[in-house]
């Protein structure tokens, strides 16, 4: 029974999948008709509107035509005429007023290169007078300077000189007062020596007497 039963539910579904296909494909056939007599129709009415515009446009063109009159042509005409007067007028107007621009322009520029050139010059001759206000003073102070340095100079060699002759008294009388030094410990050192001889003298002399005392019965 439930052999049967599956067998029964796949014919079904077969039969309904192939029920659904034939479905979409007559629902995509009848789309494709509609869309292809919609283009048609479209197609139609576009051309009929083209046509029926043409024919408007050229109704009313005529109709354009025929309501211009001779008056409206001279109108149009003195008008134009005018419009040209004021044209010309207006390039007159503008080109003279270009020149006139120009003219200033270039006295304006004559001005400023005249202005400009003095200013150079008043510059330039600033330039040069503090230069040489530069160079003077450099030369002062340079002179201030090596005359400066001329008697620091000479002062240092007088103190220099004075040192020098000091450090030589100085050096005269420690080698005095080394000399008076050598001679004292010389006189000292034959008192000394003098001594010892006179003590071992009377050390001999006090021995012989002993020596002899002794000998004596």
């Amino acid at each position: 029974m439930s052999a049967l039963r599956c067998t029964q539910n796949q014919r079904s579904e077969s039969a309904a999948k192939a029920q659904r296909k034939r479905s979409e494909s007559a629902a995509k056939a009848q789309r494709k008709r509609s869309e292809s007599a919609a283009k048609a129709q479209r197609k139609r009415s576009e051309s009929a509107a083209k046509a029926q515009r043409k024919r408007s446009e050229s109704a009313a063109k005529a109709q354009r035509k025929r309501s211009e009159s001779s008056a409206a042509k001279a109108q149009r005409k003195r008008s134009e005429s005018a419009a040209k007067a004021q044209r010309k007028r207006s390039e007159s107007a503008a080109k003279a007023q270009r020149k006139r621009s120009e003219s200033a322009a270039k006295a304006q520029r004559k001005r400023s290169e005249t202005a400009a050139k003095a200013q150079r010059k008043r510059s330039e001759s600033a330039a040069k007078a503090q230069r040489k206000r530069s160079e003077s003073a450099a030369k002062a102070q340079r002179k201030r300077s090596e005359s400066a340095a001329k008697a620091q100079r000479k002062r240092s060699e007088s103190a220099a000189k004075a040192q020098r002759k000091r450090s030589e008294s100085a050096a005269k009388a420690q080698r005095k007062r080394s000399e008076r030094l050598s001679e004292q410990r010389g006189r000292a050192t034959s008192i000394f020596f003098l001594l010892i001889i006179k003590i071992i003298n009377r050390l001999k002399k006090m021995r012989s007497r002993l020596w002899h005392q002794r000998l004596r019965p």
